[in-house]
């Protein structure tokens, strides 16, 4: 924990390091000269120690425990997580854990949801909750926020990835839809607690939204959105994308109508997706 504290050194330094000393006590341990043996640079070594003398572990530990959390590490995460190729070594958790070893399918799309895309989630998401599918998605105003209550609604499990830490849900109107989603759900993050969100903590969590996921369904998307970078990444770590096709004046139905061109499979009821399980 206290190693992704440090601003900078990113997932494939942490792993470089404690590949070289065996494990993450004695990286944090380690002094100038035998960070610096590693053969990483020397304003990185340099980082690395003004950084790790301004952190508090102990404090860092309070607030996970002030906030009920569960921290999990690379080696607990589900096995497709670990297979994606950037993932990350550390996860804040709350709610139920055993949905991680469920099978899961992400609903994605657009921020500024239609009368149409609503309509969809609502044919296919009561079926998905059915066949037992673990809804993953974003918190996201639109077509996440609608996918997780209409998941709870129908008594089915979802599990909402954060683009700030779990202690600032953002946007603030799903504050209660947060508060039910831990209760009934889990609720991820990969930030630390009191870390708000901010424009680069978003394709990061796409990336955990697809790479939890069997496969991605894209709900109603432009052809440079979120719900696209989120298909992409899944096409990138060899999961399915599934896209519902629009009408081609929409805008928002611009980037599932090119997805279906590029190869996804188009969607026009929930056995599209439930047959290729």
């Amino acid at each position: 924990m206290g190693l992704t504290l440090i601003p900078g050194l990113g997932a494939k330094g942490i792993t470089k390091l404690i590949d070289h000393f065996g494990d993450a006590k004695k990286v944090w341990e380690a002094d100038y000269l035998d960070l610096k043996s590693v053969g990483i640079r020397k304003d990185v070594v340099e980082k690395i120690i003004i950084n790790k003398n301004k952190i508090n572990l102990e404090l860092e530990v309070e607030k996970v425990l002030k906030y009920n959390l569960n921290v999990l590490t690379y080696n607990n995460f589900p096995k497709l997580l670990q297979e994606i190729h950037n993932p990350p070594l550390l996860l804040y958790t709350k709610g139920n854990l055993e949905l991680l070893q469920g099978f899961k399918l992400a609903v994605v799309g657009t921020r500024k949801i239609t009368g149409y895309g609503i309509g969809v989630l609502n044919k296919i998401i009561p079926s998905l909750v059915g066949a037992n599918v673990v809804i993953v998605s974003g918190l996201a105003r639109g077509t996440d926020g609608k996918a997780h209550k209409l998941c709870l609604e129908n008594e089915g499990k979802t599990i909402a990835v954060l683009g700030s830490s779990i202690d600032i849900i953002y946007p603030k109107e799903h504050n209660d839809l947060a508060n039910n989603i831990q209760e009934k759900g889990l609720l991820i993050s990969e930030f630390p607690p009191g870390t708000r969100p901010k424009k680069h903590h978003f394709p990061l969590r796409n990336r955990i939204i697809s790479g939890l996921s069997k496969g991605v369904v894209v709900i109603e998307a432009p052809k440079k959105s979120g719900a696209i970078i989120t298909a992409q990444l899944a096409l990138e770590d060899n999961r399915d994308v599934f896209s519902v096709p629009g009408n081609i004046t929409n805008p928002y139905s611009e980037g599932c109508n090119m997805l279906i061109s590029e190869g996804a499979k188009l969607v026009t009821c929930t056995e599209d997706i439930l047959n290729e399980y």
